[in-house]
């Protein structure tokens, strides 16, 4: 069986000099002389390897040791991080929470939602403010919405309540008045808007396209 010879000098855990190490050449091994070990700056308490050749740009110098073991420098996220202070942030009026170990924003609002039903979410699920402040975010102020279609049909609602009293009625999109849908015609891009407001723009418009013509054909 071989037997190695090391002879340790300065513990590193508890002097304040770096740990030197000589390998007995009977083992049969290189000797090694003065060779200064230093632990990583991560903290993981393992000695750092020794550089191999001098690179200036990351400051390794050859036959010294390193700052990192490779990958123990790598940004920790969440709160591993030293800088953790919670993780909450505010964007567009929404108070976001970073998740700790991932490090991925998600909305306060969706965090205690799940919290309150104890499980995730489904995909594509939205969360509605019932009072419309984004920064309240009671529980009894929360409402989970199937998908961001779901959740403007409330807003659209909310918003026609206000106005005119009746959440089922829309606004028109060219005399701007609240109406019964019954009464009015569905466009895809507009919106809704009545029949007669209609047949006036068209013409409306009608009108200024052979006023614009006449204009051109005299020039």
């Amino acid at each position: 069986m071989m037997n190695l010879n090391l002879n340790f000098e300065n513990n590193p855990v508890s002097g304040d000099k770096p740990l030197r190490f000589v390998m007995a050449p009977e083992a049969g091994f290189s000797v090694l002389r003065s060779k200064i070990m230093k632990l990583c700056e991560c903290g993981c308490g393992n000695p750092a390897p020794i550089a191999k050749k001098t690179d200036n740009n990351i400051g390794h110098i050859k036959g010294k040791p390193i700052r990192f073991i490779v990958g123990h420098n790598l940004i920790k996220r969440g709160d591993q991080n030293s800088q953790w202070k919670g993780g909450y942030n505010i964007s567009m009026g929404y108070i976001y929470k970073r998740e700790s170990g991932t490090g991925t924003m998600k909305p306060l609002s969706a965090v205690i939602a799940e919290k309150v039903l104890g499980k995730s979410l489904p995909k594509g699920a939205m969360v509605h403010h019932i009072d419309e402040d984004k920064m309240n975010n009671s529980k009894n102020n929360l409402v989970v919405c199937q998908d961001r279609g779901y959740h403007n049909t409330l807003h659209v609602r909310m918003i026609a309540l206000r106005a005119c009293g009746k959440a089922n009625f829309r606004k028109c999109c060219l005399c701007h008045n609240y109406d019964d849908p019954a009464n009015m015609l569905k466009h895809a891009r507009a919106g809704m808007k009545h029949r007669r407001c209609e047949n006036r723009y068209r013409l409306e418009l009608r009108h200024l396209r052979k006023t614009t013509s006449e204009t051109r054909t005299k020039r």
